[in-house]
């Protein structure tokens, strides 16, 4: 379980780069379209980051013992998987460049 924890720390700090990256690109996007596209993926990364977060969280209780609250955990983590999964698919970035 622990390994699993640390995987999902890890996951966490690139998701939490990624979400850096998208504001930065929102910030300077040339067009309202490549913006709102980006603004998009900030909110899908956001979500996912928030998920990892969740699900690490869930494994520390797992290992804990605290059953209870790694339910808890992993149904917040369920629910902000649903919320970005209402942001779709996003765009490639070559797609963006084009």
């Amino acid at each position: 379980m622990t390994l699993v924890r640390s995987g999902f720390n890890d996951a966490a700090e690139e998701f939490e780069t990624s979400v850096d990256h998208f504001t930065t690109g929102a910030r300077g996007a040339v067009s309202d379209d490549i913006a709102e596209r980006t603004e998009r993926a900030r909110k899908k990364a956001t979500c996912l980051w928030q998920a990892v977060e969740w699900l690490g969280g869930a494994t520390y209780a797992n290992e804990q013992g605290d059953m209870s609250r790694a339910t808890r955990y992993r149904e917040d983590a369920q629910q902000r998987l649903r919320a970005a999964s209402d942001y779709g698919e996003l765009t490639d970035p070559d797609e963006l460049a084009e």
